[in-house]
C-alpha cells in the first residue's frame, strides 16, 4: 500500500485525471457513481449548457446504433432452443413452456446491456440523449428479422424486446417527471422525435405511442406544451394517435377550443380521454352528450354502463337499452325494478326470455311470479340435459317454487335424486343428495314424502356406507 501511495503522489495531476477519465469513460457503473457523487455540479452544468445539436446528425447516429442492434438480434436463433439453459424444476414443465423460458432467458441476456444503458440515460442524460437512445433501440428492434419460427418469444418475437423497453420507461416515468430539462433541450428532443417519426413512421402510430410515455413525463408546463404543439404542427405529427399526450399538451396550453377539438379528434381511442370529453359535454352541451353516448357505450361497453346510466335522459330508447343490459349483467332485483319502471308490462316477459343466463331468467321469473315459465325453464335447461352439461343452478331455481308450487318442487327434487342415484354414484353425489333433502324440508307439507325417500335411500341394499355417512352428517338420520 505504501508503494502505491508513493506512486500516486509522484504522478502529475494531468496523469491522474487522464487515467481517471479513461476509467470512468469505459466503466458505466463507475461513471454513474461518479455522477451521483457530484450530482449538484453535474446538474448545474447540464442545465446551463447547450451541447451542439444537429437533428440530421443525431438521426444518422440513431440509424447507426439501430443497425448494430439489428445485427445482434438477427444473430439470435430460436428454431432450436438452447436446452442447456434449463436447470430443471421440482414439478413437470411442458416442453413448449421450457422452450419459452430458455428463449426469454437468452433474449434478456442479449438485451441486458441495452437495458442498462437506457436506465442510465433516463437518470442522467439530457432529453435529447433519452429520445435518441430510446428511438435507436425501438427502431433496431422493429426492423430486426428475428428467427423464432415457433413464437417462443411471442408473435412477433420483436414484441418481447419492445415490451421490455416500454417497461423501462414506465418504471422510471416518475423519476423522469421529477427531473428538469431546459427549454432548448426540450425543443431539440421534441423536434428530433417528430422529425424521426416523419421520416420513418409517418403512416404508422407505433413509434409515437412508444415515445409518448417519455414526453408525457417531461411535459409539465405551458412552455413545454407549446414546444410539443409547435413541433406537432411543423412535422404534421398525428398526435390523435396518442390521446393521453394530446390531452396533457392541450390542457397545459390552456386554449379550451384547441383542447376540445383535439379530444374530439381522438374520441373513442382511449377510455380516460373519452370520458373527459363526455364530462365536458355533460356540463356544457347536453345534446352532444346524448348524441355521443351510444358510441361511447359501443366502444367501451360495460366500462361505461354505470357512468351513462347516471347521465343519459331517462326513458329514451338508449336509456332503456342500458337498463336492460344492467339488469342482465347485475342479475339483481333492484336493477330489474329500475327497468320495469321504464317499460310496459307487456315487455317484461319478452325481456326475460331474451336473457342468455338461465339463472337470471329463473330469478326474474320467480320475482314476477311467472311460475309456469319457471317450471318450463327448469325442465328445458336441467332435466333435458341431465346426462350432459346443464346451464341452470337447479337448487336455486327449484327453491323459487317451494312456496307457490310445493308439490312440483318436491317432484323435481325427487326426480333429480333418482337420476343421481342411478347414474352418478360417488361420495360427492351422496353429499349433494343429502343437501337437497335437507333443503327440501323447507317445502311445506312434504315432510312425510321426504322422510320416506330418505329412509328408502338410507336402507337400500346393498348398503352404501358413504351415503349413510353423508346423511348422518347432514342430520337427516340419527
Amino acid at each position: 500500500m505504501q508503494l502505491f501511495s508513493n506512486l500516486f503522489q509522484n504522478l502529475t495531476e494531468d496523469e491522474k485525471c487522464n487515467y481517471l477519465f479513461q476509467l470512468l469513460e469505459n466503466n458505466q457503473t463507475l461513471r454513474a457513481d461518479f455522477i451521483k457523487h457530484f450530482e449538484v455540479n453535474y446538474e448545474n452544468l447540464r442545465l446551463n449548457s447547450e451541447p451542439p445539436f444537429s437533428s440530421e446528425d443525431t438521426i444518422i447516429a440513431i440509424i447507426d446504433k439501430a443497425e448494430s442492434i439489428i445485427e445482434i438480434l438477427e444473430e439470435l436463433d430460436f428454431e432450436e432452443p438452447d436446452w442447456d439453459r434449463w436447470h430443471g424444476s421440482n414439478h413437470y414443465v411442458p416442453e413448449y413452456e421450457v422452450a419459452r423460458i430458455v428463449a426469454e432467458d437468452e433474449a434478456a441476456e442479449v438485451f441486458e446491456d441495452y437495458v442498462t444503458d437506457l436506465k442510465m440515460v433516463l437518470q442522467t442524460g439530457n432529453l435529447v440523449d433519452i429520445i435518441r437512445d430510446f428511438t435507436a433501440v425501438f427502431h433496431g428492434i422493429t426492423c430486426a428479422e428475428i428467427n423464432d419460427p415457433y413464437s417462443n418469444l411471442g408473435d412477433p418475437a420483436n414484441d418481447f424486446f419492445i415490451e421490455e423497453t416500454k417497461r423501462i420507461s414506465k418504471e422510471n416515468q416518475q423519476n423522469l417527471a421529477n427531473r428538469t430539462f431546459n427549454k432548448i433541450d426540450c425543443k431539440n428532443a421534441t423536434e428530433l422525435a417528430f422529425s424521426f417519426n416523419s421520416q420513418y413512421y409517418k403512416d404508422e402510430n407505433e413509434y409515437l405511442r412508444f415515445i409518448s410515455d417519455i414526453l408525457i413525463a417531461v411535459v409539465k408546463d405551458k412552455t413545454q406544451a407549446l414546444i410539443v404543439w409547435e413541433a406537432k404542427q411543423k412535422f404534421n405529427a398525428g398526435l390523435s394517435a396518442v390521446p393521453n399526450l394530446l390531452n396533457k399538451v392541450t390542457k397545459l396550453i390552456g386554449d379550451k377550443k384547441i383542447w376540445i377539438e383535439s379530444l374530439e379528434s381522438c374520441f373513442l381511442q382511449d377510455f380516460d380521454t373519452s370520458i373527459e370529453l363526455m364530462d365536458y359535454y355533460y356540463g356544457q352541451d347536453r345534446n352532444k352528450f346524448e348524441k355521443s353516448a351510444p358510441g361511447l357505450y359501443g366502444r367501451f361497453n360495460m366500462q361505461t354502463l354505470e357512468y351513462l346510466l347516471d347521465k343519459v335522459v331517462l326513458g329514451t330508447p338508449f336509456h332503456i337499452s342500458l337498463l336492460k343490459k344492467n339488469a342482465s349483467y347485475k342479475a339483481d332485483i333492484d336493477s330489474f325494478e329500475k327497468l320495469k319502471r321504464q317499460i310496459t308490462p307487456e315487455e317484461i316477459v319478452p325481456f326475460i326470455e331474451s336473457l342468455d343466463n338461465s339463472d337470471t331468467k329463473a330469478k326474474f321469473y320467480a320475482h314476477e311470479k311467472l311460475f309456469d315459465q319457471l317450471i318450463e325453464l327448469i325442465n328445458k335447461d336441467y332435466f333435458k340435459n341431465l346426462n350432459s352439461y346443464y346451464s341452470i343452478n337447479f337448487d336455486k331455481a327449484v327453491h323459487y317454487l317451494f312456496t307457490e308450487r310445493p308439490l312440483i318442487a318436491w317432484e323435481m327434487i325427487k326426480k333429480s335424486i333418482t337420476h343421481k342415484m342411478a347414474k352418478l354414484r360417488s361420495r360427492e353425489t351422496y353429499s349433494e343428495i343429502a343437501s337437497m333433502l335437507k333443503k327440501a324440508k323447507k317445502i311445506e307439507g312434504m315432510d312425510e314424502n321426504i322422510r320416506k325417500l330418505t329412509s328408502e335411500l338410507y336402507n337400500q341394499k346393498p348398503n352404501l356406507p358413504a351415503l349413510k355417512d353423508e346423511f348422518r352428517k347432514a342430520g337427516l338420520v340419527i
